[in-house]
């Protein structure tokens, strides 16, 4: 449901970009990652939606005042957990990603999640120019620094030198963590009509970067316009690296692979075999690290003629090649 119902002021405009937010214990970063959306400097109207997954660490509480604080720009959706997406028999925050995703009603959707923020307040204004005046680009992505617990600095990625067109083949290689998922603005109508693998995706940002693939191209800002947060009790990252999930992560990538492979008529197939089998050995390596070896008989190598090419590709992103 909608917190404090429809009538709002932010109810009435039309905007031209909308801001969503997910958040789920973010308690401690929420109010940095939305004031760094309310400072957004533009000549269009924005919304803010914040889809809220009923935590119990006080986010909730701290998403209701912003919202009572902000009529004029914050649209607050409270989920349930009893509609918590399940897949592979782990919860997820899928439902609270594609409601809130469907709830946008701008041109554009600039998407944050809500333990990371935005640093330069012409974000908006900058993708939403390019966007404009580039309309075969289907989504936009910008440089971002990574922070640590602390909140310190500790690198920029994805390195982006200058405005470019990034090569589809390059972005499904790379995986979800091609880019900071704060960094992308992309075109609404992408969501018109969601395939099935997008829907029950594991990872929200690396299904929506293989969507933005099939409506056009990808452009990238030189730009270090957002802060990604790494390594939290609650971040994906985080959770990717317990053992018992590895596996279930691993064949429901490969799921939603192999259907998106169908769904592009195999035109990104080689690359596509690539990025499958460097998850394979990503896994085996992380499950050899967690010490938990009998997991290891669980993986599942979908195609070997792939191994070599992908531990090439390895050795040479370690070497800086």
């Amino acid at each position: 449901m909608e917190y404090l119902g429809t009538e709002k002021a932010v109810n009435k405009i039309e905007p031209q970009v909308s801001v969503c937010i997910t958040t789920y214990q973010h308690a401690p970063f929420i109010k940095k990652c939305v004031k760094s959306a309310l400072e957004q400097q533009t000549n269009f109207p924005i919304e803010i939606i914040i889809g809220e997954d009923e935590s119990t660490d006080g986010t909730r509480e701290i998403c209701k005042q912003l919202a009572e604080q902000h009529q004029d720009s914050i649209r607050l959706f409270l989920r349930s957990r009893e509609n918590v997406r399940y897949i592979n028999g782990n919860p997820t925050g899928r439902h609270n990603f594609l409601e809130t995703l469907k709830a946008a009603r701008g041109k554009y959707i600039a998407f944050c999640d809500g333990d990371d923020y935005w640093i330069d307040s012409r974000k908006l204004q900058k993708q939403y120019e390019y966007m404009e005046s580039n309309t075969d680009i289907s989504l936009s992505l910008h440089n971002a620094y990574v922070v640590d617990k602390k909140g310190q600095k500790k690198s920029i990625f994805p390195k982006i030198q200058d405005q470019s067109i990034i090569n589809p083949e390059k972005i499904i290689e790379k995986g979800g963590g091609f880019c900071a998922t704060n960094s992308v603005f992309f075109r609404s109508n992408m969501l018109t009509n969601m395939p099935d693998w997008f829907i029950d995706s594991y990872v929200g940002d690396y299904s929506l970067y293989l969507l933005a693939i099939e409506h056009g191209k990808i452009g990238a800002l030189p730009d270090i316009m957002s802060c990604y947060r790494s390594g939290h009790t609650n971040s994906w990252s985080n959770l990717s690296n317990q053992a018992q999930h590895l596996n279930q992560y691993l064949e429901s990538l490969k799921m939603m692979l192999f259907e998106f492979n169908e769904f592009s008529d195999h035109q990104y197939n080689y690359s596509i075999h690539i990025r499958i089998a460097l998850e394979e050995i990503y896994t085996a390596f992380k499950i050899i690290l967690s010490g938990k070896l009998s997991y290891l008989k669980k993986l599942s190598i979908h195609n070997k003629r792939y191994t070599l090419p992908a531990f090439k590709k390895i050795l040479k992103r370690k070497l800086g090649l």
